[in-house]
């Protein structure tokens, strides 16, 4: 799984890389200290989650890592991002902008562990359990692994979802898991 630290500090975003990647399971770090070296790094790799801290320069005042979060929403990711604030006022904000998990500094292992958990993602010195609507779906690729986190996430929603694909692909399998 690929994360990107987004943190203009480097006594922030540093020690922060390190704790995703001792709570959540096979996380990949990628740092960014700036809204276009963000930007620039969401363009060149797709990650599956962006931690995003909202007052970045220039103007701090403007909380410019909003900004962020809205082109993640637009793109149909903003459930994969994660704000990360010292002001408590702008919690309300993050989540319009398209959040779904919102830290407010300061956190630890706990949150972090808390917010993986709401995102779906696999935690370091869990057992991963295979529920038993998802054992049919064998496979520890990359794809099946993200198919089983959507399945999840599609599980918990309460709309409709519509299952494509090719004959013989296991479409009936994701249905009964989804409900």
């Amino acid at each position: 799984m690929n994360v990107l630290v987004v943190d203009d500090e480097p006594a922030v975003r540093k020690p922060l890389g390190r704790a995703i990647a001792r709570t959540w399971r096979d996380a990949r770090i990628a740092t960014a200290g700036s809204l276009p070296d963000a930007e620039r790094a969401l363009e060149a790799s797709c990650p599956d989650v962006v931690t995003v801290d909202l007052a970045l320069p220039p103007d701090r005042s403007q909380l410019l890592g909003l900004r962020l979060v809205e082109r993640l929403a637009k793109e149909g990711r903003g459930d994969r991002a994660v704000v990360l604030t010292g002001r408590v006022e702008a919690v309300d904000a993050a989540r319009r902008a398209g959040a779904r998990v919102v830290l407010v500094k300061p956190f630890g292992d706990a949150d972090l562990r808390e917010a993986g958990r709401q995102l779906g993602i696999s935690l370091v010195g869990e057992e991963e359990v295979i529920e038993p609507a998802l054992a049919p779906l064998v496979g520890a690729s990359r794809a099946m692994t993200e198919l089983r986190d959507a399945i999840r996430r599609v599980g918990r929603e309460h709309g409709p979802v519509l299952v494509q694909g090719e004959t013989g692909t296991g479409k009936e399998f994701v249905a009964r898991a989804i409900h």
